[in-house]
């Protein structure tokens, strides 16, 4: 060590000079920032928001659906009324709006199904998201109580929300 001869202090015990370099080297380290990790902040979370319409076969569904999304992760809200008796809702978020939708954000198996409460609310966190789409389309389908095939429900196109 360079300066070992120059930064040695003798002990108490007199059991030779305990070198203090290696300690200011850590000290010097953790002073100019090289033992620090920072990472920038992300994007704050960006809120869609939007009604569902129904289709003609279920003109009482009805609800409004909420989303909260960074690049890394979505949380939903929904609230319906109306819809019939099932075990579950299925769901998709789709690029574009209802009456152009495009292709599903994510993947389709990654939807868990939607099952609301007594005041017909539910809501999800996924571990992936989106950002900066002008519109995003939620398609809503039911699940027929006792099973049977998925009907559709209705679509709701969520718009981004001024932020503040």
């Amino acid at each position: 060590m360079l300066f070992s001869r120059n930064l040695s202090l003798p002990t108490t015990q007199g059991h030779g000079a305990m070198t203090v370099a290696p300690l200011l080297v850590v000290f010097l380290l953790l002073v100019a920032g090289c033992g620090e990790t920072t990472t920038e902040p992300g994007p704050d979370p960006l809120t869609f928001q939007g009604t569902v319409q129904p289709t003609e076969d279920h003109p009482d569904f009805t609800g409004n659906v909420w989303i909260n999304t960074t690049t890394q992760q979505m949380a939903v809200t929904v609230s319906f009324v109306g819809g019939p008796d099932a075990d579950g809702y299925q769901w998709v978020v789709r690029e574009g709006n209802c009456t152009a939708p495009g292709g599903v954000i994510g993947s389709e198996a990654d939807y868990p199904t939607i099952v609301p409460d007594n005041e017909g609310t539910w809501d999800a966190l996924l571990e992936w998201g989106f950002r900066d789409e002008p519109s995003v389309a939620m398609e809503v389908d039911f699940i027929p109580a006792g099973g049977g095939n998925a009907q559709f429900l209705g679509c709701a196109t969520l718009e981004p929300q001024p932020e503040g």
